[in-house]
Protein backbone atom coordinates (compact mmCIF):
# COMPACT_ATOMS: atom_id res chain seq x y z
CA UNK A 1 0.00 0.00 0.00
CA UNK A 2 1.50 3.26 -1.12
CA UNK A 3 1.46 6.26 1.89
CA UNK A 4 0.07 9.64 0.73
CA UNK A 5 2.36 12.15 -0.03
CA UNK A 6 2.40 14.74 2.75
CA UNK A 7 1.55 18.59 1.85
CA UNK A 8 3.77 21.09 3.47
CA UNK A 9 2.32 23.50 5.89
CA UNK A 10 1.67 27.10 5.02
CA UNK A 11 3.77 28.13 7.60
CA UNK A 12 6.54 26.88 5.15
CA UNK A 13 5.37 28.30 2.02
CA UNK A 14 4.46 31.77 3.09
CA UNK A 15 8.23 32.85 3.61
CA UNK A 16 8.78 36.58 4.12
CA UNK A 17 9.97 38.23 0.24
CA UNK A 18 12.27 40.84 2.15
CA UNK A 19 14.03 37.83 3.85
CA UNK A 20 14.71 36.32 0.93
CA UNK A 21 15.29 39.52 -1.13
CA UNK A 22 17.73 40.49 0.99
CA UNK A 23 19.86 37.36 1.05
CA UNK A 24 20.44 37.45 -2.75
CA UNK A 25 23.51 37.69 -3.77
CA UNK A 26 25.09 41.21 -4.99
CA UNK A 27 24.31 41.88 -8.84
CA UNK A 28 27.07 42.37 -11.63
CA UNK A 29 25.53 45.23 -12.26
CA UNK A 30 25.86 46.39 -8.37
CA UNK A 31 29.35 45.28 -7.92
CA UNK A 32 30.66 47.08 -11.20
CA UNK A 33 28.75 50.44 -9.92
CA UNK A 34 30.27 50.14 -6.37
CA UNK A 35 33.62 49.69 -8.28
CA UNK A 36 33.65 52.50 -10.72
CA UNK A 37 32.11 54.88 -8.04
CA UNK A 38 34.79 53.83 -5.83
CA UNK A 39 37.57 54.06 -8.49
CA UNK A 40 36.38 57.87 -9.10
CA UNK A 41 39.16 58.86 -11.80
CA UNK A 42 41.58 56.28 -11.45
CA UNK A 43 38.86 54.44 -13.26
CA UNK A 44 39.76 51.05 -14.86
CA UNK A 45 41.22 49.07 -17.98
CA UNK A 46 40.16 46.00 -19.26
CA UNK A 47 42.89 43.59 -16.97
CA UNK A 48 41.87 45.70 -13.99
CA UNK A 49 38.14 45.76 -14.75
CA UNK A 50 38.08 41.62 -14.73
CA UNK A 51 39.99 41.76 -11.14
CA UNK A 52 37.65 43.98 -9.82
CA UNK A 53 34.35 43.30 -11.07
CA UNK A 54 35.05 40.04 -13.02
CA UNK A 55 34.05 41.28 -16.09
CA UNK A 56 35.44 40.60 -19.97
CA UNK A 57 33.91 42.96 -22.27
CA UNK A 58 34.55 45.99 -20.58
CA UNK A 59 33.61 48.42 -23.48
CA UNK A 60 30.17 46.56 -23.63
CA UNK A 61 29.50 47.13 -19.77
CA UNK A 62 30.59 50.80 -20.39
CA UNK A 63 28.03 51.09 -23.36
CA UNK A 64 25.05 49.26 -21.96
CA UNK A 65 25.50 52.34 -18.38
CA UNK A 66 25.69 55.01 -21.38
CA UNK A 67 22.53 53.89 -22.71
CA UNK A 68 21.01 54.56 -19.08
CA UNK A 69 22.30 58.02 -19.21
CA UNK A 70 25.88 57.37 -16.81
CA UNK A 71 28.21 58.59 -18.81
CA UNK A 72 32.21 58.01 -18.97
CA UNK A 73 35.23 59.64 -19.72
CA UNK A 74 37.77 57.69 -21.29
CA UNK A 75 41.29 57.43 -22.50
CA UNK A 76 43.91 55.29 -23.85
CA UNK A 77 46.85 53.46 -21.51
CA UNK A 78 49.80 51.28 -22.41
CA UNK A 79 50.19 48.66 -20.42
CA UNK A 80 53.57 46.57 -20.88
CA UNK A 81 52.72 42.56 -20.78
CA UNK A 82 54.40 39.96 -19.32
CA UNK A 83 56.96 39.34 -22.22
CA UNK A 84 57.73 42.94 -22.40
CA UNK A 85 55.59 44.36 -25.34
CA UNK A 86 53.18 47.24 -24.57
CA UNK A 87 49.34 46.23 -25.48
CA UNK A 88 47.36 49.48 -25.39
CA UNK A 89 43.85 49.67 -23.54
CA UNK A 90 41.15 51.80 -23.27
CA UNK A 91 40.71 53.30 -19.66
CA UNK A 92 37.59 54.18 -18.46
CA UNK A 93 35.63 56.24 -15.36
CA UNK A 94 32.45 58.02 -14.56
CA UNK A 95 32.73 61.32 -16.51
CA UNK A 96 31.64 63.88 -14.34
CA UNK A 97 29.65 65.02 -10.92
CA UNK A 98 26.46 64.13 -12.33
CA UNK A 99 27.41 60.92 -14.05
CA UNK A 100 28.61 60.15 -10.80
CA UNK A 101 25.17 60.65 -9.11
CA UNK A 102 23.16 59.03 -12.00
CA UNK A 103 25.53 55.90 -11.12
CA UNK A 104 24.54 56.43 -7.37
CA UNK A 105 21.18 57.10 -7.97
CA UNK A 106 21.13 53.18 -9.67
CA UNK A 107 23.15 51.21 -6.96
CA UNK A 108 21.10 52.53 -4.30
CA UNK A 109 17.75 51.25 -6.42
CA UNK A 110 19.08 48.10 -7.08
CA UNK A 111 20.35 47.82 -3.28
CA UNK A 112 16.73 48.68 -2.24
CA UNK A 113 15.21 46.08 -4.23
CA UNK A 114 17.33 43.73 -2.16
CA UNK A 115 15.92 45.13 1.40
CA UNK A 116 19.67 46.85 1.69
CA UNK A 117 19.88 50.62 2.77
CA UNK A 118 21.51 52.64 0.97
CA UNK A 119 25.25 52.80 -0.27
CA UNK A 120 28.03 55.12 2.06
CA UNK A 121 30.99 53.91 0.74
CA UNK A 122 32.67 55.51 -2.23
CA UNK A 123 35.13 58.33 -3.20
CA UNK A 124 35.67 60.81 -0.50
CA UNK A 125 36.74 63.44 -3.43
CA UNK A 126 33.27 63.96 -4.12
CA UNK A 127 30.61 61.71 -2.68
CA UNK A 128 30.24 63.38 0.35
CA UNK A 129 29.28 66.65 -1.56
CA UNK A 130 27.13 64.81 -3.30
CA UNK A 131 25.21 62.69 -0.82
CA UNK A 132 24.97 66.14 1.95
Amino acid sequence: MKKAATQPSNDSLSLDTKKISSNKRKTQKEKTLEAFIKAGQDGFYQIQAYSAFQTTCLHTVVSNFQKEGIMFARKSVAHRNSDGGVTTFTQYWLQDDEAILRALTMLNHLRAKRGLTPYKGGHPYLLDSLIA
